[in-house]
C-alpha cells in the first residue's frame, strides 16, 4: 500500500512539474511572440488555451512512450509519433471532408486522433469567426472545403485536453509497473 501511494505521488510530481513549469513556459514562449507576430483577430487567451492543450497532449505522448520503452528509445519514438499526429496525419491536405467523402476510410480514422487536426481546426474556426470581416460565404467554404464545424472549436479543446489526461492516466499504469521492477 505504501508503494502505491509512492509510486502514485512520484508520478503525480513529474506530472505538476512539468505541466506548471515545463509546458506553461514554453507554451508561453512560443504562443506570445507567435500570436503578435502573425495578427491573429482572436484574442491570446483563445490562442494559449489551444497551444497549451497541444502541448498538454504532445507531451502525454512523450511521457507515455517514456513508461512503455526504455529512456533512449522514448525518445525516438515520442517524436516519431509527434512528427506523424503533427505533420502529417492533420486533415489540411487531404481535408477533413476529402477524408470523408472521396478517401480511404482508413486514413480518415488515422487523422482523427491526431492532435494537430483537432488543433488545426479549433484554431481555424476561432480565428473565422473572430474575423470582423467574416461572412456568410466564408462560412459555406469553411464547412464545404474543409468540413470544420464552428461546434469544433470546443470539441477540438475538449480532445486536446481529454487526450492528455487519457494518455496520463495509461502511463500511470506503465509508470507503476516499470516502478516495480
Amino acid at each position: 500500500r505504501d508503494l502505491i501511494v509512492s509510486v502514485l505521488a512520484l508520478f503525480l510530481s513529474i506530472n505538476l512539474f512539468n505541466t506548471a513549469v515545463d509546458i506553461t513556459i514554453r507554451s508561453l514562449a512560443y504562443s506570445l511572440p507567435f500570436f503578435y507576430i502573425t495578427g491573429f483577430n482572436m484574442s491570446y487567451g483563445d490562442f494559449f488555451l489551444i497551444t497549451f492543450g497541444s502541448a498538454w497532449s504532445t507531451s502525454a505522448i512523450g511521457i507515455l512512450t517514456a513508461c512503455l520503452t526504455d529512456s533512449r528509445s522514448a525518445i525516438v519514438l515520442s517524436v516519431a509519433i509527434s512528427f506523424l499526429f503533427g505533420a502529417v496525419l492533420t486533415g489540411v491536405k487531404p481535408s477533413i471532408l476529402e477524408l470523408k467523402e472521396n478517401s480511404n476510410p482508413f486514413l480518415y480514422w488515422m487523422v482523427f486522433p491526431s492532435y494537430n487536426r483537432w488543433a488545426t481546426e479549433a484554431l481555424t474556426v476561432r480565428e473565422e469567426f473572430a474575423n470582423p470581416s467574416y461572412n456568410f460565404y466564408e462560412k459555406f467554404e469553411l464547412k464545404a472545403e474543409m468540413a470544420y464545424e464552428p461546434v469544433n472549436w470546443v470539441n477540438g479543446i475538449l480532445f486536446l485536453y481529454i487526450s492528455g489526461i487519457v494518455l496520463r492516466l495509461i502511463s500511470f499504469g506503465f509508470f507503476y509497473r516499470k516502478a516495480l521492477e
